[in-house]
C-alpha cells in the first residue's frame, strides 16, 4: 500500500495558560458533523495530574477542517477536582452516543461516562456545541482510594453483539513518607464489560500481570482491545520490553492467554488498532489499521534532550490488515527525529481515507505530549 494523501488539517500547539493539548477521540454526530474531544490543560504545568478539562473541535465539512467549540465539553470543576482527561467516544447499537473519561482525585482515579444528547435539527436548534449537550456524569468504575486507573484515549470497544469492553490499566497506590500518594508505574490489565445500553458495568477479567516481570518497569500498560473476525479478542499492551505484548481471549474476555511479544516492535508507547466500518458495509478496502511507533528504545538509541522530549516515539507509522493478524509493510506518517508522536486516534471518512489525531510535541513545546495534530490520510 502507498500513501496518496497526507495533509495536516489542524494543529493545536501549546500556548500561555494552555501548556498542553493532547490525547482525544472522534465521533460522528447526527447530520454528518465530526466531533473531536481532547484533553486541554490550563495553568503552566504539563504533568498528567495538572489542571485539565475536556475541550472539543467540530468539523462541518466531513473532516476537511475543524474549529473550536465555544465552550468546554467537560469541566473538572463539575466533579470537584482539577483534572479530567483521556476521552473515548462510541455510538451504541441503539444509536445513542456516549463519552467516557478519567476523573482524577488526590488518591486514585474513577472512570465516568456521559450521554450525548443530539438535537434533531442542528441548523435551527443550536446548543453551545453545535446542536448537542451532555447528560449528568455516571460512574462506570471506581478506583478512588484504591488505585490509579488508566484508560487512555480511543479505547472503548463496541463488540458485534453490542456489548462494550473497556481495557484498563490498574496502578496500585503508593504512599510516600511525606504522605503524597501516586500510582505505581508498573501496570496490570483489567477488562470491564458494559451492557448494550452502557447502564451496567462489571469486571470481566483481571488483573492480568506480566509474568515474569524481569527487567520491565512498565508491566502491562494502556491496553488496547480488538475483536477479530473469528470472534476472538486480541489485547495489546504498552511495555518497555521493545515491543507491544499481546494476548488472546477465546471466551469473550473472561480469560486471556499469557502476554507474549507481538509483531509490533515499539518503545514505551501505546498502539492504536482501528476497525474500518466501510469494509463491513461495502466489502472494499482494508479491515484493520494499526498506528504505532515501530522503533524500540534499544540500548544506545539516541534521544534528543530530556527523555520525554520524544520518549523515542518517532517515527509514527500505519499498517493495514484484512484479518487483524497479518499486517502489511508500515507506511510512515511522521518521522521528525526531534518530535514525539503518540496517543493516536483514527476516524474513517471513507474506505481508504481516515483522520488521524495524535500528540506531536517537541522541545520548544515542552515535551511530546504538549501539542496536537490532526491529519487527513488516504492510502491505496
Amino acid at each position: 500500500m502507498t500513501i496518496l494523501e497526507n495533509s495536516l488539517i489542524h494543529e493545536l500547539p501549546p500556548l500561555p495558560g494552555n501548556p498542553r493539548n493532547s490525547e482525544g477521540d472522534f465521533l460522528r454526530l447526527k447530520g454528518g458533523r465530526i466531533l473531536y474531544a481532547y484533553s486541554r490543560y490550563g495553568g503552566n504545568s504539563l504533568s498528567d495530574d495538572a489542571p485539565c478539562d475536556i475541550a472539543g473541535l467540530i468539523s462541518l465539512d466531513h473532516g476537511e477542517s475543524f474549529s473550536a467549540l465555544p465552550e468546554l465539553l467537560v469541566k473538572a470543576a463539575d466533579h470537584g477536582v482539577k483534572n479530567v482527561m483521556s476521552v473515548s467516544m462510541v455510538r451504541l447499537q441503539s444509536g445513542e452516543a456516549v463519552i467516557f473519561y478519567l476523573c482524577k482525585y488526590e488518591k486514585g482515579t474513577n472512570i465516568f461516562l456521559r450521554r450525548i444528547r443530539e438535537a434533531r435539527d442542528s441548523a435551527s436548534e443550536k446548543a453551545f456545541s453545535e446542536g448537542f449537550s451532555l447528560s449528568d456524569p455516571e460512574l462506570v468504575y471506581e478506583g478512588r482510594n484504591q488505585a490509579y486507573l488508566v484508560m487512555n484515549n480511543s479505547r472503548v470497544l463496541v463488540k458485534r453483539d453490542g456489548s462494550l469492553i473497556l481495557p484498563v490499566a490498574v496502578h496500585q497506590l503508593i504512599m510516600e513518607a511525606d504522605g503524597h500518594t501516586h500510582g505505581e508505574y508498573r501496570g496490570e490489565a483489567v477488562f470491564i464489560q458494559g451492557d448494550r445500553d452502557a447502564r451496567a458495568f462489571h469486571v470481566l477479567s483481571g488483573p492480568h500481570a506480566l509474568t515474569p516481570i524481569g527487567h520491565s518497569r512498565t508491566g502491562l500498560q494502556e491496553p488496547c482491545i480488538t475483536e477479530l473476525p473469528d470472534g476472538r479478542l486480541q489485547a495489546l499492551y504498552r511495555t518497555d520490553l521493545m515491543s507491544q505484548y499481546e494476548s488472546f481471549s477465546e471466551d469473550g474476555g473472561r480469560s486471556f492467554s499469557p502476554p507474549l511479544p507481538s509483531r509490533f516492535t515499539s518503545p514505551d508507547s501505546p498502539i492504536e488498532i482501528a476497525e474500518n466500518p466501510y469494509v463491513q458495509s461495502t466489502g472494499d478496502g482494508f479491515r484493520f489499521l494499526a498506528v504505532w511507533n515501530p522503533v524500540p528504545n534499544y540500548n544506545g538509541r539516541l534521544k534528543p534532550g530530556s527523555p520525554w522530549i520524544t520518549a523515542g516515539r518517532t517515527p509514527l507509522v500505519a499498517a493495514a490488515s484484512s484479518d487483524g493478524l497479518a499486517y502489511g509493510e508500515p507506511l510512515v506518517i511522521e518521522d521528525d527525529p526531534d518530535r514525539g508522536f503518540c496517543y493516536p486516534a483514527v476516524f474513517f471518512t471513507g474506505p481508504d481515507t481516515f483522520l488521524l489525531a495524535y500528540c506531536a510535541g517537541n522541545a520548544a513545546d515542552g515535551n511530546c505530549l504538549a501539542g496536537l495534530r490532526i491529519r487527513k490520510i488516504r492510502i491505496q
